[in-house]
This record gives C-alpha cells, sequence and structure tokens, in this order.
C-alpha cells in the first residue's frame, strides 16, 4: 500500500514485475474496496489451485469481507485481542526481522566503498535502501518462512488447540518423508 499510483522506486514496471502486489490510494491506506479486490483475488488463486484457507483478521475498518467466498474463508479476531492473539505479533515478526536485518546488513557492507570518499554520506545513509529492494527482502523473508513456524505461532496464541497443532505438525512430518 502507497499513496503513490506509479512509485518513482518502480521505474517503469509494475509492482507485479517486482514480485509483489502494490496498491495505492490517495491517503495510503487500505481500503474496504481494495481489500475486497485483493480477497477476490486469493479466493480465484485458491480455487485454482484446489486450496481452501483461513484468513484471521483483526478488526480494521478495511477488513470487511462483504461477500461469500467458495475458496476463502475470513473469521475475525475479537476486539482488543490483537497484543495477545495476533500470530504476526507473536512470532511471525520475529522470524521475519532478522532475515530482512542481515539483508541490509550484508547490503551496508556491499555499498561502504561508495561511502569512504565521500565526506557528504554520513553512516545514517549507509543503511539507506530503495523502497522496491525493501519490498524484495520482506518478499524472500516471507518466503523464507515454514509452516511449522506458523504452526509454532498459532500454538502459542492458543488459536488451535494442542490436538490440532499435533496434527498438523503429523501431516507436515508425511509430507516431508514422502518427498525424500
Amino acid at each position: 500500500m502507497g499513496y503513490a499510483v506509479k512509485p518513482h522506486c518502480f521505474g517503469r514496471q509494475s509492482g507485479e514485475h517486482h514480485g509483489v502486489q502494490y496498491k495505492s490510494t490517495k491517503e495510503g491506506w487500505m481500503t474496504r474496496a481494495l481489500f475486497q479486490e485483493w480477497l477476490d483475488d486469493l479466493n480465484e488463486r485458491m480455487k485454482k489451485e484446489g486450496c481452501h484457507v483461513l484468513l484471521l483478521l483483526d478488526n480494521a475498518f478495511s477488513h470487511c469481507a462483504e461477500k461469500l467466498l467458495t475458496n476463502a474463508e475470513v473469521e475475525m479476531l475479537p476486539p482488543n485481542t490483537t497484543s495477545v492473539l495476533q500470530p504476526r505479533d507473536s512470532g511471525v515478526i520475529a522470524c521475519l526481522k532478522p532475515h530482512f536485518q542481515r539483508r541490509q546488513g550484508c547490503h551496508s557492507v556491499d555499498v561502504k566503498d561508495n561511502f569512504i570518499d565521500d565526506e557528504e554520506k554520513s553512516t545514517k545513509d549507509l543503511y539507506e535502501v530503495e523502497v522496491v529492494q525493501a519490498m524484495h527482502w520482506c518478499r524472500d523473508a516471507w518466503d523464507s518462512l515454514t509452516q511449522s513456524t506458523i504452526a509454532n505461532c498459532l500454538k502459542y496464541t492458543g488459536i488451535i488447540p494442542e490436538d490440532l497443532y499435533e496434527l498438523i505438525q503429523g501431516i507436515a512430518n508425511v509430507r516431508l518423508e514422502s518427498t525424500q
């Protein structure tokens, strides 16, 4: 989400060309209409893949599923429980952050030579990255998450009961063994 229709960092290309979904509004905020469009697209992708998904969402104004979907079910978390229940706050971000920071550190090492001779640049500039680069790092960090990490986060929050967690872990192990 952003406010620029064609962000400068994308050049003449779209967000999809960079492997990210990008939408814009005048204020840079998600709207109900954009969220519904995203849900419809997700539902179509899941239908094509023969999958069914459950989305657990907080009670943000834009998170409004206005129609019944065939392959994506939406459940709203109770109000004022974000810090307690929201899985991304209880582990997923903790896994994503080091991945992103590692990439940023490597980037800083790669560009440090450009800073040695330039007296106008400060160490703060050493850590600046283009938005599109940060988007790539976030996408890569998300892609590196395992099913087990997400299941552990859901277990930690109590959203899924222990026996269901054990079933999920068992299925993951069967899949792993069958691919070897």
